[in-house]
């Protein structure tokens, strides 16, 4: 979903930039993509921030359960060193 909603802005930002580089110039065009540019990044990384917040109660207890635990045999086998 976020990427969508990525992509949505990328394009939407896109257009308005042409529209102000056909309306103010390129110069400013540029000013604005430059600014438009970093806030998109602050909230990408917002985002990112609280998803891995929200989902790091899930994730942790899950991957604890999955690495405890003897190897399967199969697999103990490759990781014991040759001699």
């Amino acid at each position: 979903m976020l990427y969508l909603v990525a992509y949505l802005a990328m394009g939407t930002v896109a257009s308005l930039l042409g529209v102000a580089a056909t309306a103010w110039g390129l110069t400013v065009a540029i000013d604005l993509g430059a600014s438009a540019i970093i806030l998109l990044c602050g909230v990408t990384v917002v985002l990112v921030v609280s998803t891995r917040a929200s989902c790091a109660s899930v994730i942790k207890p899950m991957m604890s359960c999955a690495l405890s635990g003897p190897r399967p045999p199969e697999h103990a086998s490759a990781l014991e060193t040759r001699e």
